[in-house]
């Protein structure tokens, strides 16, 4: 029964090494979080206080809706933004936008959060 065990612990093990191996050239993303947990990060973070209170836009702060700057960025460009700064268009964000050195998940959290909103 024990070497069954381990038998399957080791088939396992060797079958996710040997699909993270064909998968290397792909991006990791974390699992899918609830938008729920994203509603609370824009919270957490005060992004309506810059972006709106419905987040379409305040200023010179472009609306995070799917229709305006979130629909530009996929879940990978998105966590580049939130996590350092990096835009796919001039390099880094320009303040007032603050870099949040935000976890992954939590980018992709806010990404789900935004991407439920209407468009």
């Amino acid at each position: 029964m024990r070497i069954n065990s381990i038998l399957l612990c080791s088939t396992t093990l060797a079958l996710s090494v040997a699909f993270a191996a064909t998968t290397s050239g792909a991006p990791s993303h974390p699992p899918t979080p609830t938008f729920m947990a994203g509603k609370v990060l824009v919270a957490k973070y005060h992004c309506n206080s810059c972006h709106g209170a419905n987040l379409k836009g305040k200023g010179g702060a472009p609306s995070l809706h799917v229709s305006g700057i979130t629909g530009r960025y996929n879940i990978t460009g998105w966590e580049n933004v939130l996590g350092g700064g990096y835009t796919k268009h001039d390099g880094r964000v320009k303040p007032p936008m603050p870099v949040f050195h935000m976890k992954p998940a939590d980018a992709a959290a806010i990404y789900q959060y935004l991407y439920s909103l209407p468009r």
